[in-house]
């Protein structure tokens, strides 16, 4: 008789995670698990119930796959969002299924910490006072700088997921620098109280 193969919930979600990037999200199921396991679909069964709520921790374990990926370090928080939205650009890239599952349910996502969560001030109040002070701008210019920068991040990721640029990393990445680049000097040169016509002009 063969020794029975103890399969953890981690390594479960993990299967179905690879199978979301491999192959997308509608090819999760407990039978498509349990292959990738290479074992029976009993635990999966047992440990989740029904394959609504294995989907809804598996949603919960991609978002946190994600926040580990674009989780900054160091002290510079400028890079570190500049960071963030490089990492994001490559996911795009080279992990397309698990983007388009992520942005399935947007408003999850941001609640959960995806790349939304730049959008809650409240949960942001940290990285707003260290964007302020590095740029020398207003808590609420901080603000909006954030936003304009992740919403322009999230359109170079959107043409890269439909073709309408190619995934080409390094050509993205200068979009999305010169992007930061343009909405900082935006907002730093307004913090200094030049007119908007004038800073239109300088560009």
């Amino acid at each position: 008789m063969g020794r029975k193969v103890q399969v953890t919930k981690e390594q479960m979600l993990e299967a179905g995670l690879q199978i979301i990037i491999r192959d997308g999200y509608s090819q999760v199921s407990i039978k498509s698990v349990a292959a990738e396991l290479s074992c029976s679909t009993s635990p999966i069964a047992w440990s989740f119930g029904s394959i609504q709520n294995f989907r809804e921790e598996l949603r919960r374990y991609a978002v946190e796959y994600m926040q580990k990926k674009m989780q900054g370090s160091g002290s510079d928080t400028l890079k570190n969002h500049r960071n963030t939205g490089e990492i994001y650009i490559d996911m795009a890239i080279d992990e397309p299924n698990l983007i388009f599952f992520l942005r399935e349910d947007e408003s999850y996502l941001r609640s959960a910490g995806g790349i939304g969560f730049i959008f809650d001030k409240e949960k942001n109040a940290a990285i707003i006072d260290h964007l302020s002070s590095e740029m020398g701008i207003s808590g609420e210019d901080a603000v909006s700088f954030i936003q304009a920068v992740t919403s322009y991040t999230e359109g170079i990721v959107s043409m890269i997921l439909s073709g309408v640029i190619p995934p080409d990393k390094e050509s993205a990445h200068r979009m999305a620098r010169e992007g930061g680049a343009a909405f900082a000097m935006y907002y730093q040169m307004k913090g200094k109280g030049i007119p908007p016509q004038q800073i239109q002009d300088n560009k």
